[in-house]
């Protein structure tokens, strides 16, 4: 009877292993799907007639290392209304904005459920980064897709030496300096969303940057 308790208990654990190994892989693979389909790097460097190599692109503060053809993109789903790129880091990934937050807390772009959801922008958010504090959302994943990859960044001061991210949207590019990571606890003020720049922006601001 132990045994046979054993053979079951094992069986299930393995089952739920599989399924959520099975849900981050179907996420990352649509995800990478999109990538081919809409999303094309820079290169980074190329050959000068002297058999020299040179930088192919502007310096990262004036040109950013993809182009995103959203219409493309919104013909998979008209949700899709940023992406999200940080550099050195497999950081890769459309942004989506529904108008609830839970939508695509556990879903895909089709609506299939999945663990690993899909990294979306807060729904009181305007979506063209134009507010002083833009809120996106994303899973801390196991594997390290999604934003699983920020905890190790965190760890190993990794930021120092890729120090920027990029958002790029239908109507522009936006590079972002990082400046301040923690661990932030549902509740935390980090969630706060800002009408001016008054005196409790500013105090937010400082307090991150200590």
């Amino acid at each position: 009877m132990i045994l046979s308790v054993c053979i079951t208990v094992f069986s299930l654990s393995a089952y739920h292993i599989y399924d959520y190994w099975k849900e981050t892989q179907d996420s990352q693979r649509q995800n990478d799907v999109l990538i081919d389909k809409a999303v094309e790097t820079a290169p980074q460097t190329q050959q000068t007639e002297n058999g020299q190599t040179e930088s192919a692109i502007k310096p990262v503060s004036e040109t950013a290392p993809i182009t995103v053809d959203f219409e493309r993109l919104q013909e998979e789903n008209k949700d899709i209304i940023a992406w999200l790129y940080c550099p050195d880091t497999e950081i890769n990934y459309l942004v989506v904005q529904s108008k609830d937050n839970e939508y695509y807390l556990r879903r895909l772009l089709d609506g299939t459920w999945n663990i690993a959801g899909t990294l979306f922008m807060d729904y009181r958010n305007a979506a063209d980064c134009s507010d002083l504090h833009t809120i996106i959302y994303g899973h801390n994943m196991k594997n390290g897709s999604m934003f699983g990859k920020l905890k190790q960044m965190y760890e190993s001061k990794k930021y120092k030496d890729s120090k920027y991210l990029w958002i790029c949207t239908p109507n522009g590019k936006y590079r972002y300096e990082i400046f301040s990571m923690q661990y932030a606890k549902v509740g935390s003020d980090v969630y706060t969303l800002f009408s001016a720049h008054d005196e409790q922006f500013e105090a937010y601001v400082k307090k991150m940057a200590k």
